[in-house]
């Protein structure tokens, strides 16, 4: 019998990245043309990267970003990222405001725009546990990047 996987079941999102990786190019061009979370469920990659599970939303949502935000073990934290980069912080602030599964598509379509590298241990926990915590956490780390006293 098949399970969703529950909070504490997280998966190994390096190891994940690194499985996406290892599919062949058609599998992971299934992922690439994906353009909501709805049209995922219907690709057969998705429960290649999962199998035995039936993947939740959870999973859903980490398939989603792989193709997109690549690897870097050490990579800072994402809003960090966006704050050292410039990100206007509406757009920031409109991911943040968003509900679900809009949420979603706007923060892809803003890292495919800035072709950002990802620590995905974090990344990843990040998108697992999505939700208002992990929204404001972004905006958080965003502000306290931004205003930080150079030189620290």
């Amino acid at each position: 019998m098949t399970t969703s996987a529950t909070a504490s079941d997280q998966p190994d999102y390096v190891a994940l990245y690194a499985h996406y990786k290892g599919l062949n190019r058609g599998h992971q061009a299934e992922l690439r043309r994906v353009a909501d979370l709805e049209a995922l469920t219907l690709q057969p990659t998705l429960y290649r990267l999962f199998p035995g599970l039936r993947p939740g939303s959870r999973q859903q949502r980490l398939a989603f970003f792989l193709p997109w935000v690549p690897h870097q073990n050490g990579a800072g934290a994402l809003a960090a990222q966006w704050a050292k980069q410039g990100v206007n912080e509406a757009r920031v602030l409109q991911i943040a405001r968003m509900d679900s599964p809009d949420d979603l598509v706007q923060l892809r379509h803003l890292l495919m725009s800035l072709k950002l590298q990802v620590d995905w241990a974090d990344f990843g926990q990040t998108l697992w546990f999505w939700g208002p915590h992990a929204k404001r956490n972004l905006i958080e780390t965003y502000y306290l990047t931004l205003y930080a006293p150079k030189g620290k």
